[in-house]
């Protein structure tokens, strides 16, 4: 079946969670943005708790990826056992929350200092040097679902599970290229809806929320991707293994 096909038919049969999914997250996001303008308003006003302000920002910053790190892992699970079931069971809650939430929050934290890092040095860099910083953020961020769906759907190997993970990537690389795509329009339209509506008033935090539904959708589109890819990848590998065992005898 072709790949977006069998997208198509994931997403309508999981279509329960994937909503879920998405109004968790443009309901934490949408939180997040409000409590970040209110916070904003009152440093550029010079109180004199400013650096209390600003710190208080960076702890809500971590507060909201932990939120969220914590949503994919739980929904995430979910849907890969759904997806491969009856063979991945790891979708229990408090087993999801305690082998995936560390994963996504490392994930999620790592994705956003680089790009916070990387946006302003390509900004004030040279032509070429700005191409190879928007390349390597790009990237960094197109591979960030594919390679924690990855690790997630090894997770049986415990900790081998990033080097699997990571292998199984490398070996299907081609295969990922739709999820990867998928990732970057994510991104892209994300950054859109950021330029279009600037999180500094409650219309536009709203409307930015609402906005926030279809780009969680389209994450989940691309962990369903990945996780098709290692179940095939994993199907391939046991087919070789038993071509081997009959030539043993």
């Amino acid at each position: 079946m072709p790949p977006m096909h069998q997208l198509q038919q994931d997403l309508h049969r999981n279509s329960g969670t994937v909503a879920a999914y998405a109004v968790c997250t443009a309901a934490v996001l949408t939180f997040f943005r409000a409590n970040r303008a209110a916070t904003a308003a009152l440093v550029e006003e010079g109180s004199d708790t400013s650096f209390a302000l600003n710190l208080y920002l960076f702890v809500c910053l971590l507060a909201a990826t932990l939120a969220l790190s914590a949503l994919q892992a739980l929904f995430f699970a979910r849907l890969g056992a759904r997806l491969d079931c009856p063979i991945w069971r790891r979708s229990e809650p408090r087993t999801a929350l305690r082998e995936f939430l560390p994963l996504w929050f490392v994930i999620n934290l790592a994705v956003t200092t680089l790009l916070s890092v990387l946006g302003p040095a390509a900004i004030s860099s040279p032509g070429p040097s700005a191409g190879l910083l928007f390349m390597v953020s790009c990237l960094a961020v197109c591979l960030a679902t594919p390679a924690g769906a990855a690790v997630m759907f090894h997770a049986a190997s415990g900790p081998q599970a990033p080097r699997e993970g990571a292998a199984c990537v490398l070996r299907n690389l081609p295969s990922f290229v739709p999820a990867l795509f998928i990732g970057l329009l994510q991104w892209v339209s994300g950054d859109v809806f950021q330029a279009a509506f600037p999180p500094d008033n409650a219309v536009n935090i709203a409307l930015l929320g609402v906005c926030d539904l279809p780009l969680a959708v389209a994450e989940c589109a691309v962990l369903a991707l990945a996780w098709r890819v290692c179940m095939a990848d994993r199907d391939r590998t046991e087919e070789e293994e038993d071509a081997l065992d009959d030539d043993d005898y």
